[in-house]
Formats: structure tokens, C-alpha cells, sequence
């Protein structure tokens, strides 16, 4: 669920970033707050009121970032003073090109 809500809100809201200096690879970056929206949007959380279902989504949503940035499959970088996240491309795996990705940041 996580991974769909990041690539919803990369698409949607995602900006092209050089975290690594202009020499570098674009990526395709996501506010960290876009990526929390849009996985409250799809996550279906227990509790007897909002304010308890608001409290267990959030708490998944930060599981679920601390676990992907441990397995470096997102990174983070501020931009402005805003925290995004990136998905990073595992070489082999067959997820979506590359231009796909970066649809937008002049790849």
C-alpha cells in the first residue's frame, strides 16, 4: 500500500531533483506530506473514531517509511526546506523505465 500511495504521489506531485548536484542523476521527488496524503487516502485504519484511525495511519506510514529508507528502497533529501522522497531503482528489478520515471525532467 505504501509503495502504490509513493508512486500515486510521485507521479502526481513529484518534482524533478538533482540531490546530488546538477552533475548528477535526476530523480523524480515527492513531498514528504504528498506521499503521507496519499497513503491516508488508500489505507483503511481500525479505531471507534477519526482521530484514532488518524493516529494508527500515521503510525504505519512511518513504519513503513523507516523500513524502506533501512532497505534503500527511498531516499529522502530536503529541497527548500521541504523533506521529499524518492523511490530508488534496483538494478535487475523490472519495475518501470527510467524515462518513465523521470517523465517530465528533461530525460
Amino acid at each position: 500500500m505504501f509503495r502504490q500511495a509513493l508512486r500515486t504521489s510521485v507521479t502526481d506531485d513529484g518534482i524533478c531533483a538533482w540531490p546530488f548536484g546538477n552533475e548528477d542523476s535526476a530523480v523524480r521527488a515527492v513531498p514528504l506530506q504528498a506521499a503521507r496524503t496519499a497513503f491516508f487516502v488508500i489505507y483503511l485504519a481500525d479505531g471507534d473514531d477519526e482521530a484514532k484511525r488518524t493516529e494508527a495511519a500515521s503510525k504505519v506510514f512511518k513504519r513503513a517509511v523507516e523500513a524502506r529508507l533501512g532497505r534503500s528502497l527511498i531516499a529522502p533529501v530536503a529541497l527548500n526546506g521541504v523533506n521529499h522522497l524518492w523511490l530508488i531503482e534496483v538494478p535487475g528489478c523490472k519495475r518501470r523505465s527510467q524515462a518513465t520515471a523521470l517523465r517530465g525532467c528533461g530525460a
